[in-house]
């Protein structure tokens, strides 16, 4: 009896590492970050204060196990808006998900129009043909009219794009 609940004990363990494996491997979409420029991604935040962003912050942190990036956010107060700058090494995925965080942080009020992504890219090898981002700059928002809380519009190279979580799509939608 017992050696049959650690068998089963152990086939639920080698399911859940299964998930996560698959999980984070989906995070890997439509490019391939060959290299990282060394100008920071930067989110500018307006109508939110410090305290507002922090507590947004640290529950992202726990909802995603502790991002490294994290810990490295440099707040700028610019007196009508905070810059939160990041370091170079996040990811643009990573980016996005924590831009599509800020926007839904707060459960009695979206800020849709209050947060703003830019992202640089370095050299990148992309699964769109038609799109070159290498060294192109995204800028990442959510406009007003949106009613899906999973995903993130971008504008770059001259198109505009939505990038849907929920199967890590990537879409031309101008």
């Amino acid at each position: 009896m017992k050696s049959g609940l650690v068998l089963v004990v152990f086939l639920c363990l080698l399911v859940v590492l299964g998930i996560t494996w698959k999980a984070k491997q989906k995070k890997k979409v439509f490019v391939e970050e060959l290299s990282f420029t060394k100008t920071p991604r930067t989110i500018k935040v307006e109508r939110m204060s410090k305290a507002e962003i922090s507590n947004a912050l640290n529950e992202f942190e726990k909802l995603y196990d502790n991002p490294e990036y994290i810990k490295s956010i440099v707040f700028h107060d610019k007196g009508n808006h905070i810059l939160l700058e990041f370091p170079s090494s996040v990811t643009f995925v990573d980016f996005a998900l924590l831009v599509n965080y800020l926007v839904y942080s707060d459960k009695e009020k979206r800020h849709n129009n209050d947060i703003q992504g830019s992202y640089p890219f370095g050299d990148v090898k992309s699964a769109l043909p038609s799109v070159d981002f290498s060294h192109q700059e995204a800028t990442l928002y959510i406009p007003e009219e949106d009613t899906e809380f999973d995903n993130v519009y971008f504008k770059c190279c001259g198109y505009r794009f939505k990038m849907v979580f929920s199967d890590w799509s990537v879409r031309i939608i101008q």
